[in-house]
């Protein structure tokens, strides 16, 4: 017998854990939303660095979930292969970005 179960199965505003169960889905949104609204080159520094990490850890959280109390649904594989995208976008974003700083920095120094 196949079990499913999902992440809004047992959910109660009351628990922590229902919020970090949903959270895992949704925490690259408010990221995504302050990167590109911010300003500030440090505070989009620190969130290029952060998104690999969260992505690899929402994976890791989805998949364990899914996989040790039932049968993984196909939301399960899709959420995983969403972040794998996203993991490897921001993962080569972080690394075009720390290949490119050296180079520009070189090349102001020339300049001048």
């Amino acid at each position: 017998m196949v079990q499913r179960k999902y992440a809004s199965d047992d959910f109660r505003v009351s628990d922590v854990g229902s919020w970090l169960q949903i959270g895992v889905f949704v925490w690259p949104l408010p990221l995504l939303v302050i990167a590109a609204r911010s300003r500030s080159a440090r505070l989009r520094a620190y969130i290029s660095v952060v998104d690999p990490i969260l992505a690899l850890g929402g994976a890791y959280i989805v998949w364990a979930s899914a996989s040790v109390f039932a049968t993984p649904a196909v939301g399960a594989y899709v959420a995983i292969a969403a972040l794998t995208v996203y993991f490897a976008a921001s993962a080569f974003g972080l690394w075009r970005n720390w290949r490119a700083t050296p180079a520009s920095a070189e090349r102001r120094l020339t300049s001048a």
